[in-house]
């Protein structure tokens, strides 16, 4: 029988007794979610709000039991403990867990009543419900928060400590132990201020009662703590006063061990401004150091010089030896720097191989002369590294304050083109700062600035200069040399522009722009003269060692209709101080597709005999140094000769370069060098008329 069905009889119920009902229904329904099961557990009743909450429909929910809103949390003992209580007549109550229709997850705290029949046993039920959702959310909420700061406590690095409003130390975590080798119980009812240093216990105490005014606000500070071992050790403390916070009630500490970061903040800060290898001053500190001496010279009209230098080629050092002996090798330089230059002067290594100096109360041109000779003299004498003894040159540049310039960046910057002219002139000397130098850097910036543009619009062009057999006197082929007719400075070296093309990363553009034009050519003079030649072209380091270089460069014949035998490469032997493997490799690559190899300015580089066995070519070229002083020089000659000899027993054969008398030549047939090339015969000539004309008077 449903308690609330409208069809009960009421006759015995008084008028004022009926609105009664009526109305604790509306409040009940109002309030409270209610339902009425029967004996069975079978719905019989559910009012607007238990629909609402189970977003079932009322059809669906009644003649269902209440394993329709089972969200599986309970355990079975949970409902058989539940019907056993009800079932024997008594009422129960407690929280419950149900899914909706949705899959959402509600939580109701439930009163189930009995009504008996005549036998005592239950005949239906009725339970009060209330949506608890939110609560059980921050009960949740609250425990994992709780269970979050217990394990922060337990595990955490930082340690942490609470103190009362008189700063005596209530709890400590168990991270004390592991920071100090204190036990924590140990310090448990103690003043704070006990375990701080004497000198930093007025700090300690002043930011404790800042803490204690403003609640939840932190305080960090740094103080000294002592430690088991009886010393004190830097400590960061975070004051944050939680006295009112329930739970906590006190001020929070928490602390760490920060000795060993202040250490090595300590020493980061001191190699900001001091290279840990050499110990001198960095480019931070000079750029600190110029701007105050020029702001002191602008009040006080005091001079100084700015000098800056690298030292040249300190890459193959590296390169060759490692960066060990390297940095060794920096270290006597800033030794001999130290001892070379007065107390006043200061020196600071700028990075890499890159030094500056600033050198006050240098008032005449003469005596800055003196100066620079005497650090290019520091560089005369050999330095010896372990079992290495190296000789090596410096290309320095000066600027004067206030001639040159009253800002720093500018000083720096003028110094730094009279250093770029030093080591354009040929390195190993030193230059002050004037106006012509600026003129001269802006014709590299211009160089520089303009070098993409020149690929793109093929600014560049080939000449070529013929290899004359010295026996036959005939031509057995060409070199290709590239130049560069620029729109505004005109005609340019390959020696102005090619250390250039390196710097910024566009050789191998240009080396593949020469490779396949001088296929091109190539293509065209033998056609025209009927005659198979062959074409030398130059490779730079940076181009010979591209990845996949020798397919591209096949691909490239292949569309010429060249065949590789036509087709010798030139390299340096600067080429050698790289990655030796690979460079075997990429020879190897070319020599086993058909090309030939040819090492060029032989006897100008590093160790040039010992790579003879080793990096095996089929052409050695005498650099024109010493084929200019062959006539003049016996012992010029008779390297000569050893190299010619020394080449033919490898079955290489050698090329002279630069022959310009018949003095020379003569010498060179003497020796029996196989083939020359130089102005004697020919200046380099573009393709053309007059090279077709030249290649017909030499093969009539």
């Amino acid at each position: 029988m449903d308690l609330f069905d409208s069809d009960i009889p009421l006759d015995n119920l008084t008028a004022e007794n009926i609105e009664l009902l009526k109305n604790l229904k509306v409040a009940l329904d109002t309030s409270s979610i209610i339902a009425v099961t029967n004996n069975r557990g079978e719905i019989t009743y559910a009012n607007d709000r238990f629909c609402h909450i189970s977003k079932f429909l009322r059809t669906e929910l009644i003649g269902s039991n209440h394993r329709i809103l089972n969200s599986n949390f309970h355990s079975k003992n949970f409902f058989k403990e539940m019907w056993r209580t009800i079932g024997t007549g008594n009422v129960w109550k407690g929280e419950i867990r149900n899914r909706a229709k949705d899959g959402s997850i509600y939580w109701v705290d439930t009163i189930i009543v009995p009504f008996l029949n005549e036998n005592n046993k239950p005949y239906q039920y009725i339970s009060f419900r209330n949506d608890i959702t939110e609560k059980k959310r921050m009960e949740e909420s609250l425990h994992l928060q709780e269970e979050r700061i217990k394990a922060l406590i337990q595990h955490s690095n930082e340690g942490i400590a609470i103190l009362d409003q008189d700063f005596t130390i209530t709890y400590m975590s168990p991270t004390y132990e592991k920071i100090t080798n204190r036990k924590a119980n140990s310090v448990i009812d103690k003043d704070v201020l006990e375990l701080i240093h004497p000198d930093d216990k007025e700090k300690c105490k002043c930011y404790l009662i800042k803490a204690v005014k403003d609640p939840q606000t932190p305080y960090k500070i740094h103080i000294r703590a002592i430690h088991d071992d009886g010393l004190y050790y830097i400590h960061e403390l975070v004051l944050t006063n939680f006295i009112d916070y329930p739970g906590i009630n006190g001020i929070v500490v928490n602390f760490r061990n920060i000795t060993e970061e202040k250490r090595l903040e300590t020493q980061i800060q001191h190699n900001t401004f001091f290279d840990p290898n050499t110990n001198l001053p960095t480019r931070l500190y000079l750029d600190s150091r110029l701007k105050s001496m020029v702001n002191k010279g602008l009040k006080s009209n005091e001079r100084f010089v700015l000098g800056i230098f690298d030292i040249d080629d300190f890459k193959h050092i590296n390169d060759m030896f490692g960066h060990d002996i390297g940095d060794m090798f920096l270290k006597e330089i800033a030794k001999r720097l130290t001892e070379c230059l007065s107390k006043e002067s200061f020196i600071a290594r700028l990075g890499g191989d890159e030094f500056a100096i600033i050198i006050p109360d240098l008032y005449s041109s003469s005596q800055l002369e003196e100066t620079g000779k005497r650090i290019m003299e520091l560089f005369t004498k050999p330095i010896l590294i372990n079992e290495y003894e190296f000789f090596c040159s410096i290309s320095l540049g000066f600027c004067k304050f206030p001639e040159d310039g009253n800002g720093s960046q500018t000083l720096l910057a003028h110094a730094n083109n009279a250093m770029t002219f030093a080591k354009k002139n040929g390195k190993n000397h030193f230059s002050i700062y004037d106006g012509s130098i600026q003129s001269f850097n802006y014709r590299s910036f211009t160089i520089k600035n303009s070098m993409r543009k020149a690929i793109e619009e093929e600014q560049f062009l080939l000449h070529f200069q013929p290899r004359i057999n010295v026996k036959t006197l005939k031509i057995e082929g060409f070199e290709s040399l590239i130049r560069w007719d620029h729109p505004e400075l005109g005609l340019i070296s390959p020696f102005e522009f090619i250390p250039i093309a390196e710097q910024t990363g566009l050789m191998g553009e240009i080396g593949d722009w020469v490779f396949k034009k001088s296929c091109e050519y190539l293509t065209e003079i033998n056609s025209k003269s009927n005659i198979t030649y062959k074409m030398s072209i130059n490779f730079s380091p940076n181009q010979f060692l591209n990845k996949d270089i020798v397919d591209r460069y096949l691909q490239i014949l292949r569309e010429s209709h060249i065949s590789p035998s036509l087709i010798e490469i030139e390299i340096t032997e600067s080429l050698f101080i790289h990655n030796k493997k690979r460079v075997a490799y990429v020879l190897n690559a070319f020599r086993t597709a058909g090309f030939s190899l040819a090492l060029d300015d032989f006897g100008t580089g590093y160790s040039s005999l010992s790579y003879l066995k080793e990096f095996k070519t089929d052409v050695i070229k005498i650099d024109k140094s010493f084929v200019e002083k062959i006539t003049v020089d016996q012992d010029i000659k008779a390297i000569a000769e050893m190299i010619i000899r020394l080449a033919h027993q490898f079955n290489m054969r050698v090329v002279g370069e630069g022959v310009e008398t018949t003095e020379q030549l003569s010498i060179l047939k003497d020796l029996h060098c196989d083939e020359i090339q130089g102005y004697y015969f020919s200046k380099p000539l573009p393709y053309g008329q007059n090279l077709l004309d030249f290649i017909e008077s030499y093969h009539k």
